[in-house]
């Protein structure tokens, strides 16, 4: 039952599109290029991006805030940039749990949004603000932060 709402494929974008995020509803949903351009479609509505500039390396991952009023992006090197309604809870780069061989590939927001889950690419998983850690491919540093930082 997803329905389509526009593509980026007719726009003029300078970056690859690296994730997709649907609004709770599912009449919309929000695509993330790796430069930290965001471009909504359908009932999503746009509150930002990092517009083509990347300070803390590429985008890898978009996602929503429960009530769709706002989001995350998460950077290759664990860097999470708030939007909307979107409320920062710290990151793997701020904290420097990220082991130097991985990189954050997505994140999870909690069902309340007072929190998410950031994962890396050799399976650990952090936990930020009332996201509980429960457990990941790699058992250490991820326990170090329970609760966020």
């Amino acid at each position: 039952d997803a329905k389509f709402f526009g593509s980026a494929s007719t726009l003029n974008i300078s970056s690859p599109i690296v994730s997709m995020a649907a609004t709770p509803d599912g009449n919309g949903y929000w695509l993330a290029s790796a430069n930290g351009s965001v471009y909504s479609f359908g009932d999503a509505s746009l509150y930002g991006g990092t517009s083509g500039q990347t300070p803390y390396g590429p985008i890898v991952s978009i996602t929503s805030t429960p009530d769709g009023h706002g989001y995350w992006l998460l950077t290759a090197n664990g860097n999470v940039l708030s939007y909307g309604d979107a409320i920062y809870f710290g990151s793997s780069a701020q904290s420097g749990s990220l082991p130097a061989n991985s990189s954050a590939v997505s994140m999870i927001s909690t069902p309340d949004g007072n929190g998410y889950w950031i994962i890396s690419s050799s399976g650990g998983v952090y936990a930020y603000g009332d996201a509980q850690y429960l457990g990941g491919l790699t058992p250490s540093p991820e326990q170090s932060i329970i609760g966020g930082v």
